[in-house]
């Protein structure tokens, strides 16, 4: 059912991968699906903006070392991008990936005016959206 599975990781929060990038390789498991970990470094980030790149790649692959079974293959991407919601649906319609599995947190009121990240991915996604909290 699903080939190409994309989990968003914030780096710097654990708890945006702790429960989801298991549950994209149990899928990817029962598929036989590719999974891509993907991070999004904002526009905003304009100091030495290879140094964040680099430094963000370096804590993605560490993320996906730690928690990649011998088995399902984790290709991590790291991305630019002038919002994350709109970066991660970008990536996810430029790979064909046909389930974007996601951790969202509890939302604040600012997130019912703005909209998390999880929102705007769930309601704006060409693809199947799982989100895990």
């Amino acid at each position: 059912m699903f080939s190409k599975i994309l989990v968003p990781i914030d780096t710097a929060h654990e708890s945006s991968w702790k429960k989801s990038l298991p549950l994209a390789i149990a899928e990817a498991r029962q598929h036989g699906a590719d999974v891509t970990a993907l991070a999004v470094v904002p526009d905003v980030e304009t100091a030495q903006p290879e140094h964040v790149m680099d430094r963000e790649r370096q804590r993605l692959e560490r993320i996906v070392q730690e928690n990649a079974s011998g088995e399902i293959r984790i290709e991590p991407l790291v991305e630019r991008g002038d919002s994350v919601h709109k970066t991660i649906r970008r990536v996810a319609k430029d790979l064909g990936i046909d389930l974007i599995v996601m951790t969202s947190h509890h939302p604040e009121l600012k997130d019912y005016v703005l909209g998390s990240n999880a929102s705007q991915v769930v309601h704006h996604a060409d693809c199947s959206v799982l989100v895990v909290r």
